[in-house]
């Protein structure tokens, strides 16, 4: 032993059987794979819904309503969530929670870097900040326990979102992705 407290080394066993690390990512043990394994299994909401809704399908449901040039940013929005978990978003825009979102920043570019995704403009970010509102107040009228004045007077979508088993959100994620980014499913096996 060589002295290393390894309790000081945050690394975390991933689905696809790799040691990860995501405060100090290395992005050639990101996987597409261990990401839409883990957002099939988070439940939006921190489990305050009225069914079981998973951040994977939430995310595809948000790459259908974007432009094509961010709708690859839009299905990966959420990505780091697949390692460090899902915490609310009034807590998350707490100061408590600063190195939370200092992690999560930095897990999300490692994230951008091993997808071949450029920074997020000024106007991207405004533009995935209204998709995802917009789908979460969907989400709000649909299955949540949210009360009604958190969402009546906010624009929705015209269609109703079904929640989805994780292993069929799983799925959904994984086909999205490969249609995106071009990869077939063998390509899956490169990406684990």
């Amino acid at each position: 032993m060589d002295g290393t407290n390894i309790a000081a080394v945050p690394l975390m066993s991933t689905y696809s059987g790799k040691r990860f690390n995501p405060i100090n990512p290395n992005i050639d043990d990101i996987s597409i794979i261990d990401i839409a394994h883990s957002l099939s299994n988070v439940c939006r909401y921190g489990g305050q819904c009225k069914e079981f809704y998973c951040v994977a399908q939430h995310s595809v449901v948000c790459a259908w309503e974007a432009p094509y040039p961010i709708k690859k940013k839009l299905l990966l929005h959420d990505a780091s969530e697949g390692y460090i978990g899902d915490i609310i978003s009034p807590l998350k825009a707490t100061p408590q929670y600063e190195a939370y979102r200092e992690i999560e920043d930095n897990l999300m570019a490692a994230i951008y870097e091993r997808f071949d995704l450029e920074e997020d403009t000024e106007e991207e970010k405004e533009e995935i900040h209204r998709i995802d509102l917009l789908v979460r107040h969907t989400e709000m009228r649909d299955f949540g326990s949210i009360p009604e004045e958190f969402w009546i007077d906010q624009q929705m979508l015209d269609y109703n979102i079904k929640p989805l088993s994780p292993k069929e959100s799983k799925i959904l994620f994984l086909k999205e992705f490969s249609r995106l980014f071009g990869y077939g499913y063998n390509g899956w096996r490169y990406l684990q």
